[in-house]
């Protein structure tokens, strides 16, 4: 079977589940949800830039790791990786094809999301959109680009839909801010904060977007509390990326059905 076979066939499944249309209407709403609400109750000439216009992309990432997770986790829960062995030439297609899949359809809802945030606030008679940089932007594609594909990761490797959903939550809303207080006060917690995604996913995109990661200590360097450089954020990214799929398909290969 190629991969355009493992495509369909993933799609059949995925787009079969109610739970997959249930995450589709979370997903946009959290996007879309807090500027319609804005829009409605602001006060005539209230003004919106991109900042304002992704309010919203905590809760969203918040729900790409539940739906990241819990699908793929649910695919040996429910046994259907066994059927995939069988029908398919090598194991790693039907997972490259699940995870592809997933993160197009987190994609398109974060497009439709932002398009229909940002229709909200462009014809309401209270409200304008002012633009701005695209820091946020591209913040928000980095965040459910990263923490989906680690929460698929540990979906595979887990198997268990509280663990890969539950490890990543506590990762972004506790230890990365106790890590970041801890760099600054004890330097043996340094270079756990150094790899956090979640600053090296603000750093990088405030720099790319043309802007001064840290206007408070404007120095590059390796010390807490400064900006790391550009090339050091975009290889600390990309290595968790490799390092999730990666590690989804080692698990995926070595593991024998149940």
């Amino acid at each position: 079977m190629s991969f355009g076979n493992a495509l369909r066939s993933e799609w059949t499944k995925l787009a079969s589940l109610r739970g997959t249309w249930v995450y589709v209407v979370l997903l946009v709403g959290s996007i879309a949800g807090p500027m319609v609400a804005f829009s409605m109750a602001a006060d005539v000439g209230a003004t919106a830039d991109w900042e304002l216009l992704l309010l919203g992309t905590v809760i969203f990432n918040m729900i790409v790791i539940a739906f990241g997770g819990s699908t793929l986790a649910g695919e040996y829960n429910d046994q259907m990786n066994a059927h995939a062995f069988l029908t398919q030439d090598r194991r790693s297609l039907w997972l490259s094809a699940r995870m592809t899949l997933t993160l197009v359809l987190i994609a398109v809802c974060w497009v439709i999301g932002v398009a229909l945030a940002w229709l909200s606030v462009t014809v309401s008679p209270r409200t304008e959109f002012k633009g701005g940089d695209g820091a946020d932007i591209l913040a928000g594609i980095l965040g459910f680009v990263v923490f989906g594909l680690i929460a698929m990761s540990l979906g595979v490797l887990t198997r268990s839909r509280v663990a890969a959903v539950a490890i990543p939550l506590v990762w972004i809303l506790v230890v990365e801010s106790m890590l970041e207080f801890a760099a600054l006060a004890y330097a043996i917690f340094r270079p756990l904060w150094l790899v956090t995604p979640g600053a090296r996913i603000q750093q990088v995109s405030t720099q790319l977007g043309g802007l001064m990661a840290n206007p408070e200590n404007p120095r590059t360097g390796f010390e807490a509390g400064m900006t790391q450089p550009t090339w050091f954020n975009i290889v600390v990214l990309v290595a968790w990326i490799v390092l999730a799929v990666g590690v989804a398909h080692w698990a995926n290969a070595k593991r024998d059905v149940k």
